[in-house]
């Protein structure tokens, strides 16, 4: 391990698998869940199906900066049970977490629960097995569950995190949260070409969550207007964003949902424009007073949940039928970011 991150070196000679896991439980290097011991083997094995070349520095992670390399980054993909083919998404999905606007310190010492949240794009969806459909946020297979892993035990062994994390109850996404973007389903340009990548480059975007709510518009015969409405109510619902009329207020809605809202005509840009509208909240329909006072945007006398349509963020994913959408409560700044794979 690098003395330049909060990660040492172990001398494991004369130490029993079961006696490295303890070891490495101990330091605070892992989530509480069993790993797959980083053998030098298996780290080298990592790096050279990647390309990558180990000393290549990525940045320094916050709380403590620690320097997060290929090298130590695969020794934490390794620990999380990836395969080598996942490296590369993990490096991107750091790269991302270390670019601006995204305010890594912000989240990993903040009393709120926010946990990044990862959307893969372009064929690395298929190289890593990113899975998008149905329960893809669910425990399975594929590289979504060791993905997320892997950037958490980044975030926590390089960050140094430890008990800088004030989070007042934490977040189970904080385990893994990867999602992949259903492009194939998607009446509309994918996520990150909307951000101005090229349909073929590989992308992971990050975003700063707290929570999700599930909406349930009418089942089997819901209409885009009714859609709309229900998404539009769950964004007025008062998460930290609210306070500032700031963050990323993000939906993923099932690629029949797309198709209602594109059978009208509707573009990503024309949905997010109806949302912003909607979410609008009625100042005098608040039981309390802002705790941020004068912190919040008006339009008259209604609050801005965002002050600009484009903050809000929709990805296509989920089982093929409607039923269900999530809004995903966005944190209190916007600070979403992507790197390429």
């Amino acid at each position: 391990m690098s003395a330049k991150s909060p990660m040492k070196t172990i001398d494991i000679a004369h130490e029993s698998p079961r006696d490295l896991e303890r070891v490495l439980r101990d330091r605070g290097w892992t989530d509480g869940l069993p790993i797959h011991l980083p053998t030098r083997e298996r780290v080298d094995e990592f790096i050279a199906a990647s390309g990558m070349r180990p000393e290549e520095v990525i940045g320094h992670v916050a709380p403590q900066g620690g320097l997060a390399t290929v090298g130590l980054i695969a020794v934490n993909a390794v620990m999380a049970g990836c395969e080598p083919e996942h490296l590369p998404v993990v490096v991107a999905g750091i790269r991302a977490l270390l670019k601006e606007p995204f305010r890594l310190h912000l989240v990993q010492v903040t009393t709120n629960p926010i946990a990044p949240l990862a959307i893969v794009n372009g064929p690395a969806r298929l190289t890593a097995n990113v899975r998008w459909g149905r329960e893809a946020m669910s425990p399975g297979p594929g590289g979504n569950g060791p993905i997320g892993r892997a950037v958490r035990f980044v975030l926590r062994n390089i960050g140094g995190i430890g008990e800088a994390d004030t989070a007042t109850f934490g977040n189970p996404a904080k385990y893994t949260f990867v999602l992949g973007e259903d492009e194939e389903g998607s009446p509309w340009e994918p996520l990150h070409v909307w951000q101005g990548y090229k349909r073929e480059d590989s992308v992971v975007t990050m975003l700063g969550i707290e929570g999700c709510i599930d909406v349930v518009p009418e089942s089997g015969s819901t209409t885009a207007e009714n859609l709309l409405n229900h998404l539009g109510h769950a964004m007025q619902t008062i998460s930290t964003g609210v306070w500032w009329s700031k963050g990323n207020p993000t939906f993923v809605i099932t690629p029949r949902y797309a198709e209602l809202f594109a059978n009208k005509g509707m573009s990503r840009a024309d949905v997010q424009l109806e949302l912003w509208e909607r979410s609008k909240i009625p100042v005098k329909s608040l039981p309390f007073s802002n705790i941020n006072t004068g912190d919040w945007k008006l339009d008259g006398d209604r609050i801005l949940v965002t002050a600009d349509p484009k903050d809000i963020y929709i990805i296509v994913a989920g089982s093929p039928e409607g039923h269900h959408a999530l809004y995903m409560l966005p944190c209190c700044l916007p600070m979403a970011t992507h790197a390429k794979v």
